[in-house]
């Protein structure tokens, strides 16, 4: 290259997009990222070690599973370990959702992301208004628990289902059947609600609402799991930028300039 074409003021132009960019920009949300997916997948242990204890052991074992919901354990003297994996799943269910979102694979505002805040909102909401005894009468607070019951099992999964469809990861795809899996599960109650008016069998009766529940969250569960480890596989690549199409000693050279003044 001759020095007038080094020193003239169009001849190279550095190119700010990845040669100015500083290393720890770059690295900082690489890191938080994986801090977050880490967090969702610490999250989701957690919750599944809680549930299996409430589930397997002390007095709350002998809850039939089948026809009793998982909010059922609230009005129990192990509401505190059922309010925990809650709380502990919807805090996970955001961090998974985080993760993503500081690696730049999902859009930070977005209706997935929206719906899947809406969700984790719906998950406390429950530890908030815990469920009512319907046989002492109607309740206000019950009445919310099973609104937003209604909430967290739609939005979460339906918000989760959008920011991880076309994803050809493997884990993006398990998250995204997993979504597809809770739906469809839920589809029962919406049948039972649709024939009331014909069989005359309220919707929690006509079906096996306990199945059903813990169904539904199993599938939610291993959606966030999967969202999580899906965000935690893509921070730990190696971090790549492209190189400029044309350089020379570190810069970009200007495409304008004839290839034969270069010479």
């Amino acid at each position: 290259m001759t020095a007038a074409a080094r020193s003239g003021p169009d001849a190279v132009r550095p190119d700010p997009g990845v040669l100015d960019r500083p290393v720890t920009a770059v690295a900082v949300p690489t890191r938080l990222a994986r801090w977050c997916a880490a967090a969702g997948i610490g999250a989701v242990l957690l919750t599944l070690l809680g549930m299996a204890w409430l589930h397997l052991a002390g007095s709350t074992a002998s809850i039939s599973p089948m026809r009793r919901t998982i909010s059922e354990y609230a009005l129990t003297d192990a509401r505190w370990l059922f309010d925990a994996s809650v709380v502990v799943l919807a805090l996970g269910a955001v961090t998974a959702v985080a993760a993503p979102i500081l690696l730049r694979l999902v859009p930070a505002v977005s209706t997935g992301t929206v719906l899947s805040a809406l969700g984790a909102l719906a998950l406390l909401t429950l530890v908030v208004f815990p469920k009512h005894d319907w046989a002492v009468g109607p309740s206000a607070g019950g009445t919310v628990h099973r609104i937003a019951s209604v909430v967290a099992f739609l939005a979460l999964p339906t918000g989760l289902l959008l920011l991880t469809r076309r994803r050809s990861d493997g884990w993006a795809r398990t998250a995204w059947w997993s979504c597809v899996a809770a739906l469809l599960w839920f589809s029962p109650l919406v049948i039972a609600v649709l024939l009331r008016p014909l069989t005359g069998t309220p919707w929690y009766r006509a079906v096996p609402l306990g199945f059903v529940e813990r169904g539904l969250a199993a599938f939610l569960v291993l959606a966030v799991l999967a969202l999580a480890v899906w965000g935690w596989t893509r921070a730990r690549r190696p971090l790549t930028v492209p190189e400029p199409a044309t350089a020379t000693n570190g810069m970009q050279l200007d495409p304008s300039i004839p290839r034969s003044v270069l010479s």
